[in-house]
């Protein structure tokens, strides 16, 4: 989905100089650069590399800015991502990042959230 590739490049040259001016966001501003970086980073694994097994990290793009608080992970994002673009994920690379993205979620959702259900039905 390269047309989304420019929006997502400005905002985050916003988000570098936000963060260098510690200036507020604007509203909803972390979950439309979280939507659009879905679309534009790389969500699959590469191969793995030996030095990192050990950490136990992904090689997935999206994941490692979610992992470094770059995206915030709302509700609406989640859901976004996981129920309406994911959906019922077919492949087995849909499946992996489903679930990793959910794992790294997990204890920031509300216990009786919508999104608790997902994480229910995951086991």
């Amino acid at each position: 989905m390269q047309q989304y590739l420019p929006m997502f490049q400005l905002l985050e040259s916003m988000y570098c100089a936000i963060e260098e001016l510690y200036y507020p966001f604007p509203d909803s501003y972390h979950s439309k650069f979280a939507v659009l970086g879905f679309h534009v980073l790389p969500r699959q694994c590469a191969a793995p590399c030996p030095h990192f097994v050990s950490l136990n990290r992904s090689h997935s793009v999206y994941i490692q800015y979610v992992e470094r608080g770059v995206f915030r992970m709302t509700e609406a994002v989640i859901e976004h991502i996981v129920v309406q673009v994911l959906g019922e994920a077919t492949t087995e690379a849909d499946q992996h990042f489903k679930w990793l993205l959910l794992s790294r979620v997990r204890s920031r959702v509300r216990l009786f959230s919508p999104l608790f259900l997902l994480f229910s039905r995951m086991h």
